[in-house]
């Protein structure tokens, strides 16, 4: 079996030395490497919703709550503070 590569092209034994160093370029490599084009296409998407030079206002909650809503939408509120116009009532169905 082919000992595990340890990114510096050829195949070096995993040690106690070098493990955590394994373990990093294998995170990375799976976390980053491996996914460089769909996080590419993720961050050009995450920029039409937020600046990225923002982020640092916002803590992971907040973040959340931007990215994803609500977990539940509460259509009474919406009623309370909806504004119909034009042909549309508050009464009768739209």
């Amino acid at each position: 079996e082919q000992p595990p590569d340890l990114g510096g092209g050829g195949a070096e034994p995993v040690t106690e030395a070098n493990k955590r160093r394994f373990l990093a370029d294998a995170l990375r490599r799976a976390l980053v490497d491996d996914v460089r084009p769909q996080l590419a296409a993720f961050l050009r998407g995450f920029d039409d919703v937020l600046d990225r030079t923002l982020l640092h206002v916002f803590d992971y909650q907040e973040l959340q709550l931007l990215l994803c809503g609500l977990p539940d939408v509460d259509v009474d509120d919406w009623k309370r503070h909806a504004k119909y116009l034009g042909a549309f009532s508050d009464r009768g169905e739209a």
